[in-house]
């Protein structure tokens, strides 16, 4: 934004121009201003980087009282989910494609489970009369802990995915454990 402008030329009138700038950039898919999320991950690290800068060449902050770039759109996570037909139609091409992994995949798509409490499911951690899924610990970065949230929680587990988990311990059963 600020070009090659030297550091020690930088003043809160241009950090100020930068926010205000922030302020007025549109979403080139959708054409709408962003989120107050975006502006304050584009921003930060600007303020840190000027901050250092400016503590290593030894000139006045130029970030003080600088107003940060405001939006009054609220952060917002866009879902994008498959319809239906897409669903099947990815289901039954993993099914093809991938039969030992299946399970897991409909775990995910079914329950929306994170990766790393998929991993740490246990067959008792699944109640199929109860129509609940119970995820009371998530494996990350090779170490077992809480989820993602920090509190255990349920699930909702359609028959759908009840059937194939139920056919998944069966087949587990017959082939029995794996021997390396």
């Amino acid at each position: 934004f600020m070009g090659e402008l030297p550091i020690r030329e930088v003043r809160r009138t241009h950090l100020d121009a930068y926010a205000r700038w922030l302020e007025r950039l549109r979403s080139p898919q959708k054409g709408r201003r962003y989120a107050q999320g975006s502006l304050r991950s584009w921003w930060r690290p600007a303020l840190t980087m000027m901050r250092d800068a400016a503590a290593d060449v030894d000139t006045p902050d130029p970030t003080r009282r600088v107003k940060p770039p405001t939006s009054g759109i609220r952060n917002v996570r866009e879902r994008q989910v498959l319809s239906r037909q897409e669903l099947t139609e990815f289901l039954g091409l993993a099914k093809r494609a991938y039969p030992s992994w299946y399970a897991e995949i409909c775990t995910i798509a079914f329950s929306g489970v994170r990766p790393g409490g998929l991993y740490e499911l246990r067959w008792k951690d699944i109640d199929v009369a109860g129509g609940v899924i119970h995820v009371r610990r998530a494996h990350w970065k090779g170490h077992i802990g809480q989820p993602k949230t920090g509190d255990s929680r349920e699930l909702g587990l359609p028959d759908a995915l009840a059937a194939v988990l139920i056919e998944h311990g069966r087949q587990q059963i017959d082939v029995g454990p794996e021997v390396d």
